[in-house]
């Protein structure tokens, strides 16, 4: 690691520089430059090098890594800030016309800016429809996100520019142009694989695997372990709840990759004892409770290893999610499972059914009905502006798939990775996201990634090939606690006290009352309402947080 802010080497540009660069040998020869010429080892001087013979945007189009990058111009007199393609490393900006603030984390630039900060309305609204905020929101008016494979501009004037250096919609209607047959599409995709892990093993320190048992990170372990030779130990977090256990799944999987695998199980009181120092990390309110085992096992690694590897990614990328059988005709719309997400009738089309599956299906409808809207889900023209403006071309399914890679991917799933790795000190690494991989899983058709109620149909054919189909688990449970139980036993005193607090805030106004019937619903004995009422519980925890903190 150099020292930073560094400066290139004829003094134009200075840059501040948060990640890691998988493919810096590469950079050195896109500008005809040996290891020998530069000062350090760090990629950091091999990104300043490009910039400056290349130029940002371009630097950027050919690096491959997660990052978050500020960039002083001396020549342009500008600040630049930019985050990777898919959004795995944070960055935030302010600007109250007088000065520009920045910082990877909001709890920075509010100690640097002690002015009271108002709940951004938007903020409100989105947490309390996807159970997160995305980008470029924050939950504080005023204080913005950079978007994933954006690039923020900002002159002496604090005139604030964005534009993007990589976006989806260059790579939806490229679907039938790379891969001849599925079994092709196979090996191209293993091979990606192995490259992606080959990258990202890289380290002067100890490398691991966060292994659930699915396919996605057994995949990961298995390459690194018998395709790459690299000995490793493999970490998982089980649960009191059998039905709910990952452990002997995992243990069994690490026996046959023969690696070592080290497991914890979180008892009940040692989640409880990780809500508010994981919502202290995570700067905003955040609705998925996953976020507890998620810190859990990264604590877990950290005494033997601080980067690791994991499988993040894989249901996005590859179609992992039971809503993506929805999209393409395999679950009738009515399905059972789906019923205390939705109300009233989809129409059948194909980009125009994507969009209601999800906003339906994936909104916790916490809107009073009787105030906006029949179903209580986010507005359409709402949802449709978190998207931005691009019109793209899909099926139902690709336009699933499009919307989480540009919300629920960046602004759940590595929002919680990323917080709760670096807040033990581990670098998570994610070579499913690797935007190689990305690209090429929208050159596939629908039918190599959803096909006869099959998920994720490419992976677990890899899966099978190296790993046998015995060790192939006939439902995957992921990362998730009992919260229903919680909620209405150990923790029913605090979520009455919740309620009360809430709706104190004139800000929730629109929300309380469907909210209430959450709580209601959850006391009947409906544990399907399990989640939107921890969404309500940790909307208040981070409330208790930030305002004790801020105070």
């Amino acid at each position: 690691m150099a020292d930073q802010p560094m400066h290139s080497e004829s003094g134009r540009y200075t840059i501040l520089y948060n990640g890691e660069t998988y493919n810096a040998d590469e950079l050195r020869l896109r500008i005809g430059r040996g290891p020998e010429t530069f000062r350090t080892h760090s990629d950091t001087e091999v990104l300043l090098a490009c910039i400056e013979k290349l130029g940002l945007k371009e630097t950027l189009s050919h690096t491959n890594g997660m990052f978050a990058i500020a960039l002083w111009d001396r020549e342009r007199r500008v600040l630049s800030l930019a985050r990777d393609r898919l959004g795995k490393k944070p960055l935030h900006y302010s600007s109250d016309g007088s000065r520009f603030l920045f910082g990877s984390e909001i709890k920075a630039i509010l100690r640097v800016d002690s002015r009271d900060r108002q709940l951004s309305p938007e903020a409100i609204d989105a947490y309390f429809s996807l159970t997160y905020i995305p980008a470029p929101l924050t939950i504080f008016k005023g204080i913005l996100k950079v978007r994933p494979g954006h690039i923020i501009e900002v002159d002496e004037k604090l005139a604030i520019t964005e534009s993007a250096y990589w976006s989806l919609e260059r790579f939806i209607g490229l679907k039938a142009e790379a891969v001849v047959g599925y079994t092709e599409a196979i090996e191209q995709c293993a091979a990606l694989i192995d490259d992606a892990c080959r990258r990202r093993l890289v380290s002067d320190v100890p490398i691991g695997v966060l292994l659930s048992g699915g396919v996605d990170s057994s995949l990961i372990a298995h390459t690194v372990a018998q395709r790459l030779g690299v000995p490793l130990k493999t970490f998982t977090i089980g649960l009191e709840d059998e039905a709910l256990n990952e452990l002997p799944a995992a243990k069994a999987l690490a026996a046959k990759i023969g690696v070592e695998n080290i497991a914890l199980l979180l008892s009940k009181q040692g989640a409880f004892e990780l809500i508010d120092k994981v919502m202290n990390y995570l700067d905003e309110p955040f609705g998925d409770f996953s976020a507890l085992p998620t810190y859990a096992v990264c604590h877990l690694a950290r005494s033997e290893a601080t980067v690791l590897l994991s499988g993040d990614g894989g249901d996005e990328v590859f179609g992992g999610y039971t809503r993506y059988q929805w999209a393409v005709g395999w679950r009738r719309i009515t399905s059972w499972g789906y019923a205390a997400y939705r109300r009233g009738t989809l129409l059948v089309g194909q980009r125009e059914l994507g969009i209601e599956i999800y906003r339906r299906l994936m909104s916790l409808g916490a809107r009073d009905e009787g105030v906006d809207g029949a179903d209580g889900s986010m507005p359409r023209a709402q949802f449709e502006k978190l998207l931005g403006p691009e019109e793209v071309r899909v099926t139902a399914l690709q336009y699933l798939r499009y919307i989480d890679m540009k919300l629920y991917l960046p602004d759940d799933i590595l929002v919680k990775t990323d917080r709760m790795s670096m807040a033990n000190s581990i670098e998570l690494r994610s070579p499913l996201l690797d935007y190689r991989l990305v690209e090429f899983s929208w050159k596939l058709p629908d039918s190599a990634l959803v096909y006869h109620g099959q998920r994720k149909r490419i992976l677990r054919e890899l899966f099978i090939r190296r790993l046998g189909a015995n060790f192939l688990q006939a439902k995957k449970q992921g990362f998730t606690l009992p919260v229903a139980d919680w909620l209405v036993g150990p923790l029913r005193e605090q979520m009455e006290a919740a309620l009360t607090t809430l709706r104190q805030r004139g800000e929730l106004a629109l929300y309380i009352p469907q909210l209430e019937r959450y709580w209601k619903g959850l006391l009947a004995g409906n544990k399907s309402l399990g989640h939107q009422v921890w969404t309500i519980y940790a909307f208040w925890r981070w409330l208790i947080l930030w305002e004790h903190r801020t105070s």
